[in-house]
């Protein structure tokens, strides 16, 4: 999770969208979930 976090923060620092990054990371965590009951 905190390395997710930091990840997180260095592609917003080169400029990648928020909202974008958000959408991918929920669609990341629920087939994570899936995968991994």
């Amino acid at each position: 999770q905190i390395i997710l976090h930091e990840f997180t923060e260095k592609m917003v620092q080169k400029g990648f969208s928020l909202t974008y990054w958000n959408h991918l990371k929920a669609k990341v965590t629920k087939l994570y979930k899936e995968l991994n009951p």
